[in-house]
């Protein structure tokens, strides 16, 4: 109980502070993110100061500051984002919403789902930041406009593209601890009917751990036609190839303390897996059509990806050499009309092959077929907007699934400030992946596992209730109160309870709910200076089929919080300075298996311009703190990253 309140004065004192500013200061020139343009909570454009508190938007110039080389990197730090990281450069990486899991949460690159189809979650280490324009994040089932894994929320990236109609070049490079070396090129051209938009990027590193290097190569390309009244053409591709190596946990697996029967823990460095790797290939193509009629707007789309993993391990003990297959090929039609209503359909099929290359043996090769209609309203009486959707999915394994929403935003000004109130209620789901359905029976070692044919989605009701005030364009603040429960939650267990060394495979048998509040307040303090906080907190439990009491689930601290405070010249000097805390985590539910310590990072980052160049340095965990995110994946202490940039035409 003390615990609770502890929480519900720090949210009070922060709406305090809110508050205290709000009728004490002078006009300042902060504008925040309000005035973005953003597209993914309704599929059309719409401002975010339009749209419940549940959407958040990283802009382009966010991500250039950040100094990232991945999505993972950037979303870091974010309101209601959880990222869980194996490692440096390369390694997993994987994004959760609201006490949400990566297997619950939706990720798409321009509208496109890049989900997994195999085990049904995005790794971010493997999108760089090259040519993403912005990111938009909507936290609560997203499932009546986007189907299958928005249960938790979306991940919407939003690639880039010329807006002068002049060349645009630019190139950076960088060089970081751990032999990290970073080089990247992007051009385009734009005018009057053609724009087109590449960028080419190497990333290598050697990894911290031992047998955690890391190469890649990636290319996006970008091709956009003005037919006039006819419309707009677009094309877009991209390839992607890495190898990883894979050091696994940094204790041994099978062997224990012989007197205490614990794990035997080694070097921060060591690595289970001295010779496990993989090889990654992805490869993309997306075509759309947008006519450009003054009463309505129609989208047509066509989109094809292949997903190539090649999975090696010569330990004689479990030699390993997999390959795995994933192919999608999907298509779409939207209509938006003129009096708010958007209706369309989609069709996506999707195909895995897995092979066992030491044998030659097909353990996998299924394919599915899932067809959808979603239909969307907008009423507006000021000063309500209201949006009613729903969306049928149906599904060539697992059936029919219905998803409605609704949302509903109020909103006062008068001068010098505004007030928001918004409500979101929502269904979302979440498919159960190939490998839940497919798996043969595979011998691990130290246990087997199955997949189940019979498997259900997992199915959510969520609701929030936001509040966000702003005062004189200097001031913003951000309250939301959500929750959500799941039934039918798949969760892979061993068939027989007393035996963890035998046979393992999903059932329907759980269900979870996640409840929390999410605070942020940004502050201009002067022109060239500003601060901003976010807290969330989040309370994840489950329970089993028979279980009467809910127990907290692994890996869900209750308490994150973020601080940054960022400062640019009139001479182009920009420093910022960032603080990150996550409460303490357990790897099993119930607080048992191992215990994660809470930890407190401080980041660094200091950039200065000169023309068209410009040369910066980033410093992670600045004061060596340890930490991990995953059991057993211990993260780095302090990381340097400095590089140069060159810009011209954008």
């Amino acid at each position: 109980m003390l615990f609770r309140k502890t929480n519900l004065f720090l949210i009070l004192g922060i709406i305090l502070l809110v508050l205290s500013h709000a009728w004490g200061q002078e006009e300042g020139v902060y504008m925040g993110d309000l005035g973005v343009i953003v597209i993914t909570p309704t599929r059309g454009p719409r401002m975010l100061k339009d749209l419940p508190t549940n959407v958040s938007v990283i802009t382009r110039e966010e991500i250039v500051e950040s100094r990232s080389q991945n999505v993972g990197e950037v979303l870091r730090n974010r309101l209601g984002v959880e990222i869980r990281r194996y490692g440096t450069l390369g390694a997993s990486t994987y994004v959760g919403l609201r006490g949400c899991s990566a297997y619950q949460t939706l990720v798409m690159v321009d509208g496109r789902p890049v989900n997994s189809i195999s085990d049904g979650i995005a790794d971010l280490s493997q999108f760089p930041v090259d040519n993403i324009e912005r990111i938009e994040v909507v936290r609560g089932p997203a499932s009546a406009l986007y189907g299958a894994n928005a249960l938790g929320g979306v991940v919407n990236i939003i690639t880039r593209e010329p807006k002068l109609e002049k060349l645009m070049v630019g190139v950076d490079v960088g060089l970081g601890s751990f032999g990290t070396q970073i080089s990247r090129l992007d051009f385009g051209t734009k005018d009057t009917n053609i724009k087109t938009y590449f960028t080419i990027s190497n990333n290598t590193s050697d990894g911290w751990r031992k047998n955690s290097a890391y190469h890649n190569h990636n290319f996006t390309g970008k091709l956009a036609y003005n037919a006039g009244r006819i419309g707009n053409f677009e094309l877009r591709g991209g390839y992607y190839r890495g190898k990883l190596g894979l050091p696994g946990v940094n204790y041994e697996w099978v062997q224990l303390d012989p007197i205490t029967w614990k794990r035997i823990f080694r070097d921060e460095k060591f690595a289970a897996d001295p010779n496990h790797n993989q090889e990654d290939e992805k490869e993309y193509a997306d075509l759309k059509y947008s006519s450009r009629g003054e009463n309505s707007k129609l989208l047509l789309r066509a989109y094809a990806s292949s997903d190539q993993r090649r999975d090696r391990n010569p330990n004689p003990a479990e030699p390993r050499d997999d390959f795995h297959d994933n192919i999608t090929r999907g298509a779409e039609v939207q209509l938006n009309t003129l009096y708010g209503v958007t209706l369309g359909t989609e069709f996506r099929q999707d195909k895995y092959r897995q092979r066992n290359e030491i044998n030659s043996r097909t353990l996998i090769g299924e394919e599915n077929l899932n067809e959808s209609v979603f239909l969307q309203e907008t009423l507006r009486l000021k000063p309500f907007t209201a949006v009613l959707g729903t969306r049928y999915d149906h599904h060539s394994e697992y059936g029919g699934q219905v998803n409605p929403n609704f949302s509903l935003v109020s909103q006062f000004s008068q001068a010098g400030e505004s007030l928001k109130l918004s409500f979101n209620l929502a269904r979302g789901f979440r498919a159960p992946t190939f490998c839940d359905l497919y798996q043969p029976y595979t011998d691990y070692l130290i246990y087997q596992a199955q997949g189940n044919p019979d498997l259900k989605p997992e199915r959510a009701w969520s609701y929030d209730f936001g509040f966000e005030y702003q005062r004189s364009n200097f001031l913003l603040g951000r309250l939301t109160i959500f929750s959500t429960e799941i039934e039918d939650l798949i969760d892979w267990a061993p068939v027989d309870p007393a035996n963890l060394w035998g046979l393992w495979v999903p059932s329907n048998v759980a269900k979870a709910y996640s409840q929390g509040v999410e605070v942020e307040v940004i502050h201009q303090i002067m022109s060239g200076l500003f601060h901003s906080v976010n807290y969330t907190y989040v309370h994840s439990a489950g329970k089993k089929e028979g279980e009467e009491k809910y127990e907290i689930a692994p890996y869900k601290p209750y308490n994150r919080a973020n601080y940054r405070i960022h400062y640019t010249s009139n001479f182009g000097l920009r420093v910022s300075l960032a603080t990150e805390y996550v409460g303490e985590q357990w790897s099993e539910r119930g607080k048992t298996g191992d215990r994660l310590a809470d930890y407190f990072l401080l980041n660094m980052r200091i950039a200065q311009k000169i023309g068209n160049l410009e040369t910066y340095v980033s410093f992670e965990n600045l004061l060596g703190r340890k930490y991990q995110t995953v059991f057993g994946y211990p993260m780095p202490g302090r990381t340097i990253v400095a590089g140069i940039s060159w810009k011209f035409g954008s």
